[in-house]
């Protein structure tokens, strides 16, 4: 339409009223920029008079490559100062093709009048809390918001500056999450931007948005850009699929020339305003078209970089239920056994460290509150080996994994009466009764103990009592509040659980040294009466191995867990109280990155990933070596084994122990020798910030001080050479 208005205005045509003769040049001007805007569209839809239609390349049909094409197109006319009209065509259909895309793309961070689409009443988020995090229901929250057909993870238009590209994705998930844990959050409830996101092209209209300052829409390329945007409305309006018949819209091409209403012929009279109104060239301050996308999408970044803001804002919040530092200060204390009521209770439960079988029981019920009137002790008559180390309730039975109402009844009293066992102050409920104390009141019901299925090859060892292995098929789960999943998922999960079953496995093996302790104080009934020097060496295994453990359980507690885990915490508590502070994080994903990395430290400095295979078999076969020791000794003391049957077991177990810790000693030594190389001599010395007040002791580094423990005089070494 705009070309043809052009043509029927020239000099050669008769409408245009002039009769009198034009100068050669004249007309060969006039239509030569008429030429030039048409090769210049033309070869934009990848067509020239010099290939045949069979030869044409394919228009792109998907919005973010026609509209990349669109703004490529018009890049390379400014970077070549082509014409001003065939310049301002171009910015023109930039601006009228990428209008829906930009309105979209506003939408999907609910910039501008998208916000009022966020009406989330109190009562839905609080039947939602009720169903999701006590339930374990995946339902996602209510999205109230139409996102259109945009892919907030990408790809994105070659106009959507790399700074906004690269935050859209954590801004989006920002959104939803803040609307499932506050949608009351005033973010939604201030008042909009008056500035829409929309190409701007005259210096004064830059510079406005630059400082803050309303746009003014009397600019003639201002309002020029509204009129035709309305038009746009009201055609798509009118014309949509679900207002007429599709073909409608094509009826258009069945009218007699010249036949239609002004109002439906003048869009050519909007292109010539805005032709006439196009500056000569992109003002100073964005002198070219990518400076010009970074000042233009400015307030879309600004409030995208606001909403991961306001969401880690409401995870640091003391007050709140879902202050993340809460959750994982309880995760700490119950998955990886820091608390010591926990702890203590979920050992009464599932271990014994009594000499006997039978004198562990009513000290088990009694601790964990388990008899009640008219109870009566199940019935501890033992047939099989003695499995020491656990509690006798766990093999009344004579099938493995036990089960039962029993078991269940005792795991659940643990988490409650653990939790009853810390009664807030005065002070701290005051204060905290509406935050951090309810995450602990509501611990009873987010944790939980479950037990693995015991399908498929490699799970035979849990079947077996007298195994490092036997209480594998148990693990505590806990049910993660909804808005939380995104920083605690099920994959870091499983990461807690892989730890907890490492620690159960410790602790079995330290109360079953501590029943060896029991049963070898007396010297009235030795186990070895006339083999003096089986007698001598049981002591001395008993030592070594108590020694090892000792060792190996502080080192886990104190440097694995407890160092790299303490200050990860006290990251996020600098982060609270100074959040531009460099130790903070730019939003809830990277604390959830971090939060995966330090449980990945502790994994690899408790030897417990893929690559540290070698390493962590030796660890598991050094204390199943004393687990074998300590069945030894129970077989002794029934009267299961002679001393004289047993005293080459024990020579064979002493010389496997010592054997097995001095290889992973030597193991140890290769892999930080190893990690040191792969570092390269630059990075041996690591400088921490000063922010970081609390160093963490890292992963393989860490291993570092477990070795440093185990080879202080050298012992394990020289003595493992004669054996």
């Amino acid at each position: 339409m705009f070309i043809r208005n052009r043509l029927s205005c020239g000099p050669l045509s008769h409408a245009t009223g002039f009769s009198g003769v034009h100068c050669l040049a004249t007309v060969w001007l006039y239509y030569a920029e008429l030429e030039q805007v048409v090769i210049s569209l033309a070869a934009m839809c990848s067509r020239s008079m010099d290939t045949t239609p069979d030869r044409f390349s394919e228009i792109p049909i998907s919005p973010v490559n026609l509209l990349s094409l669109v703004y490529e197109t018009f890049e390379i006319h400014v970077e070549r100062h082509s014409a001003r009209d065939i310049t301002a065509i171009m910015a023109y259909i930039l601006t009228v093709s990428s209008k829906p895309y930009i309105r979209a793309l506003c939408r999907l961070l609910a910039y501008g009048e998208a916000r009022q689409l966020h009406t989330i009443t109190t009562e839905t988020t609080q039947l939602m809390d009720l169903t999701s995090q006590f339930e374990g229901d995946e339902a996602e929250s209510s999205w109230r918001g139409d996102e259109g057909s945009i892919d907030a993870d990408g790809p994105f238009p070659k106009f959507v500056p790399t700074n906004l590209a690269s935050i859209l994705p954590a801004a989006h998930k920002s959104l939803k999450l803040l609307e499932a844990a506050r949608p009351e959050h005033t973010i939604f409830s201030t008042q909009s931007p008056s500035n829409e996101i929309s190409w701007i092209w005259t210096e004064e209209s830059i510079k406005n948005l630059w400082n803050g300052i309303e746009l003014n829409e009397d600019s003639p390329i201002v309002s020029t850009t509204k009129s035709l945007q309305s038009r746009l409305d009201d055609s798509q309006a009118e014309h949509s699929p679900g207002n007429h018949d599709l073909v409608a819209g094509f009826r258009i091409f069945d009218l007699e020339p010249g036949s239609l209403s002004s109002s439906e012929c003048d869009s050519h009279v909007v292109l010539d305003k805005f032709i006439f109104n196009y500056p000569n060239m992109l003002p100073n301050i964005t002198p070219s078209p990518s400076l010009l996308c970074e000042v233009m999408f400015t307030p879309l970044q600004d409030h995208a970089a606001s909403l991961s803001r306001a969401l880690l804002a409401v995870f640091l919040d003391r007050s709140s239920s879902l202050c993340i530092d809460a959750h994982l200060e309880l995760l700490r204390s119950h998955m990886l056994l820091t608390s010591h009521s926990f702890k203590s209770r979920l050992s009464a439960a599932l271990f014994s460290d009594a000499e006997d079988r039978a004198s562990h029981s009513v000290q088990l019920y009694n601790l964990l509150r388990y008899k009640s009137k008219g109870t009566m002790l199940p019935d501890q008559s033992h047939t099989g080996r003695w499995p020491v180390g656990l509690a006798p309730l766990l093999v009344t039975r004579d099938s493995w994994p036990p089960g039962g109402s029993e078991l269940s009844f005792l795991l659940r009293t643990v988490i409650v009466d653990s939790q009853q066992n810390n009664p807030p102050s005065m002070e701290s409920a005051t204060s905290e009764l509406d935050g951090a104390h309810r995450v602990m009141c509501e611990a009873e019901f987010r944790l939980g103990f479950a037990i693995r299925e015991l399908s498929g090859r490699g799970h035979e060892r849990w079947l077996d009592p007298l195994s490092i292995e036997a209480l594998d098929f148990l693990y505590l789960d806990y049910k993660v509040p909804h808005p939380l999943r995104a920083l605690i998922p099920t994959a870091v999960l499983s990461k807690y659980q892989r730890i907890f079953a490492l620690l159960l496995r410790l602790t079995r093996v330290e109360c079953a040294v501590r029943s060896v302790f029991r049963l070898t104080r007396t010297t009235a009934l030795p186990l070895f009466p006339t083999l003096s020097s089986s007698r001598g060496l049981l002591l001395l295994f008993r030592f070594a191995a108590h020694s090892f453990l000792s060792t190996l359980s502080t080192y886990i507690y104190d440097t694995a867990i407890g160092g790299n885990f303490d200050a990860f915490l006290l990251r996020i508590t600098a982060c609270r109280e100074t959040p531009d502070a460099p130790s903070g994080f730019r939003d809830v994903f990277a604390l959830a990155e971090c939060h995966s990395s330090v449980l990945d430290e502790i994994l690899s400095a408790c030897l417990l990933r893929s690559t540290q295979r070698a390493a962590g078999d030796l660890l598991r076969g050094t204390l199943e070596v004393v687990l074998e020791f300590c069945v030894l000794v129970g077989d002794l003391k029934d009267g299961r084994m002679a001393e004289y049957q047993a005293s080459p077991v024990l020579d064979a177990l002493y010389a496997s122990f010592r054997k097995k810790v001095s290889a992973l000693i030597r193991t140890l030594e290769v892999m930080l020798e190893r990690h040191g190389k792969s570092r390269g001599p630059g990075q041996l010395q690591v400088a921490y910030p000063e922010w970081q007040s609390r160093v963490p002791p890292g992963g393989v580094d860490s291993l570092r001080h477990l070795l440093t423990c185990l080879s202080q005089n050298e012992w394990w070494m020289s003595s493992a050479k004669t054996c």
